[in-house]
């Protein structure tokens, strides 16, 4: 026995020994620098990988602060600039509609006896704003819809932030494990003397140059990020950036001082168990023991059955509460309510890992067993023992993945959304503006040609914005094709809304719009929602161009001048509203007074396209939080297998070969990432249905939750590949261990 295993018994508790108690001593600062420095060198690999995990959240934060500080700097701007524009409205380029009657009121009379009148304008459902509350110098065209964007400002930094905590969970992860597995270090510097303090101190540092190293050199790369995808056009409103680029330094500060901050408050755990281990127990041999097996089960045995139930009954309570939450609450309040329930529900399937742990490791192993029996019996007896460890590297990647299949779900949703508004409003129309190259107009009787070769035409006029934008549509046109499809007449005192519109202002069929201008009122009754009749291409917001009131000709309220630009603007529309590509005879009668202005086909995979580059900055943040979900499962192998030398060292000495070894990490690599895969894939649903409610009741969208069997098939299989490919560089370290090295402590 050695002198160390006789005195255990003396020096095994808290202070017992010269210099080991917390208050002993006063604090060596060259010894702790000296410390610090040798770790940092000594693990350079693992030092390096923890200071690029907290270089890739702080770039990916950084660079959403520079976008996003750019994208709101050319808002202003626009603003700024659209100023002035008041009665005027430049809806295609060339067109100028001018002389419009002023409205200065806009009222609603519901059918529903328990909703009462709405003055002014909504700018979307239950976020009423009055006129007067808008600030000045924005238009009316900028204001629809503006809450739809700055929701995605807010979704974009919230996201962001997230890659931000994977690296703190990164240094957390380290330090935690780094300070365990250097015990050995520690208790033998005690015994010379030297105080806890010095110990701890030294510890701070390391996480303090780390956290500092990895900081500074994610602000500078975010502010390159930034710049390179502001030239790419990638914002976080989907605009187009106006002005000269700035950098917010103020905020890149603050973030660069959290970064350091959290890397020390990540040694908080590690310090307080270094501030209370006993020498003799760190000093002493140790061996796996049936002990830790019976413990392991026991625990495993004692909540297993509470950590099943608990989502079972919280999902119960949310389908119970859920009907008169939603009837009580506002929009905000509901979404509030469920990313409260969602944040529980992932604590709580969090909560499953250890269970889902042993039943992939039990499957893996079996399945594994005829191809890789120790190996795959090995892997598995060590990680059923240490499964708390890989609960860190396992929460990591289900927290990308989540967010990866949410997203998906939400920009799957926005373009379903897109090509179902398509196929009424775009694919059965072709659009011609009027430019005539003969002489005579455009007549009645050529309408009517039209209609005997299967094409409806409707001569329409510009859109106008106002309290509530509009458009005038010929009724003779309109009336013809409407009689063709069993339709009633439409005419004055009628309006028919958009779906946006009609949601925006949350009226219904039945309604009476009342619009008063130069002090006279007039009264229009909503006979029809939809999008199949009024809609003409025009430059603006997707969102805005889709919302407008159709009136007919005939109206005391636009017989002054919107009448006269009826005609400027024209829609050749199939009749049975199937895709419509005008032959060459059929669009005889128009050539000579319209010439073609925009395709349906190409408009629709423009909005499509629209919507791709609107979540371009989210592609952004998933590619870079994937990287770093990979950084962290290659961090947190090595740190285990820093922890774990004398372990592989003693498989090699029992006659395991370099490939056996490397096959241990490798499996479990697999492990973590089926693991990680299946809780994504279950948590990233909830929280992309959760997302997609709120944007349908929020903004102005009718969308429904797209799941797709591809993403989900696709994260399955991707992930666990992923994670055995960060286990490939640890593998290769772990054959490479020198066995006598490893082993020469206990000899």
């Amino acid at each position: 026995m050695s002198d160390v295993d006789a005195r255990s018994g003396q020096i095994n508790g808290r202070g017992a020994g010269p210099g080991t108690g917390p208050e002993a001593g006063a604090i060596n600062f060259r010894l702790a620098w000296f410390l610090a420095l040798r770790s940092l060198r000594f693990h350079k690999i693992i030092s390096l990988v923890t200071a690029l995990g907290v270089a890739i959240g702080m770039t990916v934060i950084g660079a959403i602060l520079v976008v996003d500080h750019n994208t709101a700097r050319s808002e202003v701007k626009t603003s700024q600039a659209a100023g002035g524009q008041e009665r005027e409205d430049r809806s295609n380029e060339g067109l100028q509609v001018t002389g419009l009657p002023q409205i200065e009121r806009v009222e609603f009379e519901r059918r529903d006896p328990d909703a009462s009148a709405t003055r002014g304008l909504i700018a979307v459902p239950r976020q009423a704003k009055a006129e007067d509350e808008v600030p000045t110098g924005i238009s009316t065209s900028e204001r629809i819809g503006e809450e739809d964007y700055q929701a995605m400002r807010i979704a974009v930094r919230m996201t962001s932030l997230f890659a931000f905590a994977i690296g703190a969970v990164i240094v957390f992860y380290t330090m935690r494990y780094g300070v365990a597995a250097r015990m050995r270090e520690f208790a033998l510097l005690l015994t010379v003397g030297e105080s806890r303090r010095t110990l701890m101190v030294g510890v701070l540092l390391e996480a303090g140059l780390m956290g500092l190293v990895g900081s500074l050199l994610g602000a500078l790369a975010a502010v390159f990020s930034g710049k390179l995808l502001l030239a790419w056009r990638v914002t976080t409103t989907g605009r187009s950036v106006v002005g000269a680029f700035d950098v917010p330094v103020g905020e890149l500060a603050i973030f660069t001082a959290l970064g350091v901050l959290i890397a020390l408050v990540g040694t908080i755990g590690p310090l307080n168990g270094l501030r209370r281990f006993g020498i003799g127990s760190v000093l002493q041999p140790r061996f796996v023991t049936e002990q830790g097996d019976r413990d392991v089960a026991e625990a495993l045995r004692v909540r297993g059955g509470l950590i099943w139930l608990l989502p079972t009954l919280l999902l119960a309570a949310y389908l119970l509460l859920r009907p008169f939450l939603q009837g009580w609450l506002s929009v905000v309040g509901f979404f509030l309510f469920e990313s409260l329930f969602a944040g529980l529900f992932a604590v709580v399937l969090l909560w499953w890992t250890r269970p889902l742990l042993h039943a992939v490791i039990g499957a893996t192993e079996r399945l594994l067993r005829p191809v890789w029996p120790l190996v795959s019996r090995l892997t598995g007896r060590r990680m059923r023992l240490s499964s708390n460890r890989y609960v860190f590297s396992i929460s990591g990647l289900v927290l990308v993945f989540s967010l990866l299949v949410a997203l998906h779900g939400i920009t799957e949703s926005l373009k379903d959304e897109v090509k179902r508004w398509a196929e009424a409003a775009l694919l059965p129309a072709q659009y011609f503006e009027y430019a005539p190259r003969a002489k005579g107009n455009f007549e009645d009787r050529d309408v009517a040609d039209m209609l005997e070769v299967g094409v409806a035409f409707l001569r329409m006029s510009p859109r106008v914005e106002s309290l509530l934008p509009y458009r005038l549509i010929d009724s003779h046109d309109f009336n013809l094709l409407r009689g063709l499809k069993g339709l009633p007449p439409f005419g004055p005192g009628q309006v028919i809304l958009s779906h946006t519109l009609a949601e925006r202002f949350r009226l219904r069929v039945g309604d009476v719009i009342r619009i008063t201008a130069k002090g006279v009122e007039h009264r229009f009754q909503v006979v029809e929602i939809g999008d199949r009749w009024g809609y003409f291409p025009q430059f603006g917001q997707y969102i805005t161009v889709r919302s407008y009131a159709l009136f007919s000709d005939g109206n005391p309220l636009f017989q002054d001048s919107p009448e006269r630009y009826i005609g400027w603007l024209g829609v050749a529309r199939s009749i049975d509203d199937s895709r419509l590509t005008l032959s060459n005879r059929q669009a005889a009668p128009l050539l000579p007074y319209y010439r073609p202005s925009h395709h349906s086909v190409g408009l629709t995979y423009a909005q499509i396209y629209e919507i791709d580059r609107d979540f371009l900055i989210f592609d952004y943040i998933l590619v870079m939080t994937v990287l770093l979900a990979v950084v962290g499962v290659v961090n947190s192998m090595l740190v285990q297998l820093r922890s774990r030398a004398r372990e592989f060292a003693l498989y090699k000495v029992v006659g395991m070969d370099n490939r056996q070894v490397g096959g241990l990490l490798l499996m479990e690599g697999l492990i973590t990432g089926l693991v990680s895969a299946i809780l994504a894939v279950f948590l990233g649903l909830v929280l992309g249905a959760i997302s997609v409610e709120f944007l349908d009741g929020f903004t102005l969208f009718a969308l429904e939750y797209a799941v797709s069997a591809k993403v989900v098939i696709t994260t399955l299989v991707a992930v666990p590949l992923l994670s055995m490919l960060a286990a490939i560089y640890p593998a290769r370290m772990a054959a490479r261990l020198s066995s006598s090295e490893s082993l020469h402590y206990e000899s």
